[in-house]
């Protein structure tokens, strides 16, 4: 559940070779995406599976708990979830806390592995669209 409806109007790719733009986008991203989960329901539907999550994990890890409970390997599990932790991870790094050391090495690997923040962000935001997908698909009926 987006926070803000005006979260849908904000995120958008990258048009320019700007740091900054990609920083941005990566913000309003994480916004839509991982703030977008209900932590409550998550937690409830976690306890109503059988576990007990401690009361420190958030969205992204109670999203791990669910789908171990029905049936998931932990590492499959994890491994769903792995493109929000990176999605957030730069979120931080680049807008979050004081930009130093390691946002620009995040900037330099992103152009390094995609040739452009562009690219980059197409991919996380492909990678995300994959993964939402099918964590959708296995708490579909549960709400």
């Amino acid at each position: 559940m987006p926070r803000s409806e005006q979260l849908l109007a904000r995120a958008h790719y990258p048009v320019t070779v700007s740091p900054d733009e990609w920083a941005n986008e990566i913000l309003y991203l994480d916004q839509l995406l991982v703030e977008g989960f209900e932590t409550t329901w998550l937690r409830k539907t976690a306890i109503e599976l059988g576990t007990n999550p401690p009361a420190n994990y958030q969205s992204l890890k109670l999203i791990e708990e669910c789908l171990m409970a029905i049936g998931f390997e932990e590492a499959h599990a994890r491994n769903i979830t792995v493109p929000m932790h990176q999605l957030h991870f730069l979120r931080s790094k680049l807008k979050g806390h004081a930009q130093g050391d390691d946002a620009s090495a995040i900037r330099k690997e992103a152009i390094a592995q995609h040739g452009s923040y562009g690219k980059h962000f197409r991919v996380l935001c492909s990678e995300c669209d994959e993964r939402i997908r099918t964590i959708a698909e296995q708490f579909e009926g549960m709400k």
